[in-house]
């Protein structure tokens, strides 16, 4: 089996050696312009001070950042003058300055070597097409080559096949799937040319009709097609992977492009006899995609890790915060069922559950409690309650929000559609926003707890206090909670449900 990953090999790791001298030729440029590099800085330094990471910032006067950004723009044409367009030399000159968060003319060359770094960029990734596309020619040309002549003797009609599964075919190919127009130069070389010669001035070239692309200017959908090509055929030339795996490819593309980016994947890779599996966060993949080709990774220590999932339960689980036509479709089946719909977001549901079961049971079967999985806060459940006002249903919901919320002021109640939030309590310092902040400040162990230092006017604090990543832990211990005090604060809230109720 062949097995490829969606990752690009870069030469510093096939090559150290080779990046260790060229960082040293970057910082070379430093050494032979070091007035230069000073003039400018002494210039920064006369408007921003000696501060960390002086090129990134930025004055409260208009006309000095204006002046701020001219010596920015002087700075890089210096360091593009001393690079001759060499691309790699360029960024590692950038990396090792701009990471450094010093002035140039203060970084010390360990300091320099430590920062600069080359990570693939659009450079990178033509000149590896460029490279795979040459390295196939001349495997071609070989093939072709009768034994006696050095070569491998093989068949006209498979040299054909091996023809037409070429790097650039592939690449033309999956630009044809994504229904664009786009075309790439390939080489035209000749055996005798790679006998003559070691050195071939061949760059491969996007192409429209007979205009060439600037490469930088692609889409992130079509460097995307471009860095598919490099990670099929950068291993072996000439057998197609019979497994790729792809790792969240989609993430930076238009919805519209990751349709066809499924079908790329489906007449390029999957009809060619490749699996491929692709991890995704997005729901619009998961919309698109063949219901039977979902599968969920379950969180933590599970018997089974890999789940199948309905297409339905997946767009819900990627799309947590969106309201989606099937999320509608539950919500008004919830309301239309109960006297009172209460809905607040997240695990406030269950921290309101266990209250409810705790100080008034008899009040929990009167109503039925509605989770709404939130993307953006309050701000969401609020624009959630208006959506549901314009609907003006006979029914009667109550939207509850933490003591932290502020867009629900504004929010006004109707006849049958009512809000409330909870009071914060000032008792609690150790947790002083969400649904927690309501509890006894005794019940926060030190295991939930963070030490922070805050300094306000001069002065430092110490204080231990809750973090996010804890609230599971949080939620689990109430649930086993029986003491009816625990939950005195939510006591406003029955108040609240009994008056709605008529009660």
């Amino acid at each position: 089996m062949i097995l490829r990953l969606f990752l690009l090999k870069t030469k510093e790791v096939l090559h150290l050696g080779i990046i260790d001298d060229e960082k040293l030729q970057a910082w070379q440029i430093i050494v032979n312009n070091k007035n230069s590099f000073q003039n400018l800085d002494n210039k920064i330094k006369s408007i921003v001070g000696i501060e960390d990471f002086p090129y990134k910032r930025e004055t409260t006067e208009q006309e000095k950042n204006l002046q701020l950004e001219q010596l920015k723009i002087q700075f890089l044409q210096l360091i593009a003058q001393h690079t001759r367009s060499n691309k790699k030399i360029e960024h590692l000159l950038k990396t090792g300055i701009f990471t450094s968060g010093k002035y140039v003319s203060d970084i010390k060359q360990e300091d320099f070597i430590k920062h600069a770094c080359y990570q693939p960029d659009n450079y990178e990734l033509l000149e590896g097409l460029s490279e795979i596309f040459l390295d196939y020619q001349k495997e071609l040309e070989l093939a072709a080559l009768p034994t006696d002549r050095g070569g491998k003797g093989v068949e006209k009609q498979e040299i054909q096949k091996q023809q037409e599964l070429s790097p650039w075919n592939f690449v033309k190919n999956m630009f044809k799937e994504f229904g664009l127009a786009h075309t790439i130069t390939f080489p035209k070389y000749l055996a005798g040319d790679f006998i003559k010669s070691q050195v071939f001035p061949f760059q491969a070239k996007l192409c429209i009709d007979t205009d060439e692309i600037v490469f930088e200017k692609l889409s992130s959908g079509e460097k995307v097609l471009c860095a598919l090509a490099i990670t099929v055929y950068q291993d072996n030339k000439s057998k197609f992977p019979k497994l790729l795996l792809l790792d969240e490819i989609d993430a930076y593309l238009h919805p519209s492009m990751i349709k066809h980016l499924l079908n790329v994947i489906e007449t390029v890779f999957i009809k060619n006899g490749c699996q491929v599996i692709l991890a995704t966060h997005s729901p619009t993949t998961t919309a698109i995609a063949p219901e039977s080709s979902l599968f969920e990774i379950q969180k933590g220590m599970v018997q089974e890790k890999i789940k199948k999932i309905s297409k339905v339960d997946a767009v819900s689980l990627l799309g947590e915060g969106y309201v989606t036509f099937e999320k509608i479709i539950t919500l008004f089946d919830e309301i239309f069922k109960a006297k009172l719909t209460l809905i607040s977001e997240g695990k406030n549901i269950e921290h309101i559950r266990k209250a409810l079961e705790i100080l008034d049971n008899d009040l929990l079967k009167e109503i039925k409690l509605y989770k709404h999985d939130s993307g953006s806060g309050d701000s969401d459940l609020c624009g959630l309650m208006e959506f549901i006002k314009n609907t003006r249903i006979d029914n009667k919901v109550l939207f509850v929000w933490d003591c932290d919320a502020s867009n629900v002021v504004k929010k006004q109640e109707t006849k049958n559609i009512f809000k409330f939030r909870f009071d914060k309590n000032d008792t609690n310092m150790t947790c002083t926003k969400g649904i927690e902040n309501l509890y006894p400040t005794c019940l926060f162990t030190d295991d939930m707890l963070t030490y922070i230092v805050i300094i306000q006017n001069g002065h430092k604090n110490d204080k231990m206090e809750f973090q996010e990543g804890n609230k599971n832990n949080f939620l689990e211990k109430i649930k086993k909670e029986t003491e009816d005090t625990v939950f005195n604060n939510f006591n406003p809230l029955i108040k609240k449900i009994k008056a709605i109720l008529g009660k």
